[in-house]
């Protein structure tokens, strides 16, 4: 099985991210491309996800458990709390291992595009690639090593979930017109300016 996105995949999912940043400066994305050129490492957060760490970025949670599609490609994303006690992402990630090579350019690029703070306490499992990583890319983050029960899992799958289909309604609400009721000029113009 692949460990990377081949062709037209990784070529879309690198639009993607381009269109979102010309339609707004604050998201940002990392790409890293292996010695044959194949996309293997990406990283991104958006807006919101920036707002939401500024205020509750304290506290980091971080998973890599998650195989996201047949190319074996790890979902690994940045979780926090709000002040609610809802689960937010704060940056979202795909790496192809799960070495702490990987694990540094990743976490590297999180305290990069947050604000260049780190988190002041970040949890993991006991994964001795991620604990090496931390020691070397977050020095002054507290770093508590968790097992991961089913409970978290579940939360961290729902989380994954919720992520995908907020990508799918994006695509549509951009990508497609609505249907007119009334053929009219108004409604047409509307459609092409206006998103769902």
């Amino acid at each position: 099985m692949s460990k990377e996105l081949e062709g037209r995949d990784a070529d879309l999912l690198y639009e993607h991210f381009v269109s979102k940043q010309e339609k707004n400066s604050i998201f940002s994305f990392a790409i890293k491309k292996c010695q044959e050129d194949h996309l293997t490492h990406y990283f991104w957060a958006d807006v919101k996800s920036k707002r939401a760490y500024k205020y509750f970025g304290d506290v980091v949670v971080f998973d890599s458990t998650y195989n996201t599609n047949r190319y074996g490609i790890i979902f690994a994303p940045f979780i926090g709390v709000n002040n609610h006690g809802q689960t937010i992402i704060l940056a979202c990630s795909l790496i192809s291992d799960e070495t702490s090579n990987s694990f540094v350019w990743l976490l590297e690029r999180f305290k990069k595009n947050m604000l260049g703070r780190p988190p002041k306490m970040i949890i993991t499992d006991q994964d001795s690639a991620m604990t090496k990583a931390i020691s070397q890319a977050l020095l002054d983050t507290f770093h508590s090593k968790e097992k991961f029960d089913s409970t978290w899992k579940t939360i961290i799958g729902k989380v994954v979930l919720q992520h995908r289909e907020e990508l799918i309604a994006d695509h549509v609400g951009i990508n497609e017109k609505p249907m007119l009721n009334i053929p009219n000029l108004i409604e047409k113009q509307m459609a092409e300016t206006y998103t769902h």
